[in-house]
């Protein structure tokens, strides 16, 4: 029940606070407002460049890939090499 200045009237008030909301809320703008910039700084990595590679076919290098590859179709994964668990 509502405290109310005259003691006969027994309505139930239904009005929300909502200041603790809004107080909530700007804190947690705030919040995101600070480390919104801390997430976007990246780490920055110098990976090594490919500058060759060596095709090895049945343990010795190979000149070329004809007869072994066709070269005329993109490469695709082959699904048959992966284990299931």
């Amino acid at each position: 029940m509502a405290i109310s200045a005259s003691g006969d009237n027994d309505d139930v008030v239904s009005e929300i606070n909502v200041t603790p909301l809004v107080d909530v809320m700007l804190v947690l703008l705030v919040v995101f407002i600070v480390t919104a910039p801390l997430l976007s700084n990246a780490v920055t990595v110098n990976l090594p460049t490919v500058g060759r590679v060596q095709l090895l076919l049945d343990g010795r290098e190979a000149d070329t890939l004809a007869g072994h590859v066709d070269l005329r179709q993109p490469l695709r994964k082959n699904e048959g090499l992966i284990r299931t668990p």
